[in-house]
């Protein structure tokens, strides 16, 4: 697995680096490595990242993550400027005030 589909799989189960790196009982700084693609991540670690995953009920399919996290990314950005997200948002809220 490469670097970015391994910092990807962290992401998913909303653990720090930190926080994995202590989970797994590794030098913060070994899988600083990994992540940024310093060095190679070897497949116990992705073993053990996919394990903790089985028991959360996360989706492995990197793919989606990716996709799903960037569209929450555009769609808060839309929603703080304000955006067709807010309104949307807030016209329901008003519509359901009146009824």
């Amino acid at each position: 697995m490469n670097h970015t589909k391994f910092r990807a799989l962290r992401k998913s189960t909303g653990l720090s680096m930190i926080k994995a790196s202590k989970l797994f009982n590794t030098p913060y700084e070994t899988w600083k490595s990994w992540e940024s693609g310093k060095r190679r991540v070897p497949g116990i670690a992705v073993k053990a990242l996919e394990y903790f995953l089985s028991f959360t009920g996360i989706d492995l399919n990197y793919q989606e993550i990716v996709k799903t996290r960037e569209r929450l990314r555009i769609e808060y950005a839309d929603l703080k400027k304000g955006g067709s997200t807010y309104n949307k948002i807030h016209k329901k809220g008003e519509s359901d005030a009146t009824v």
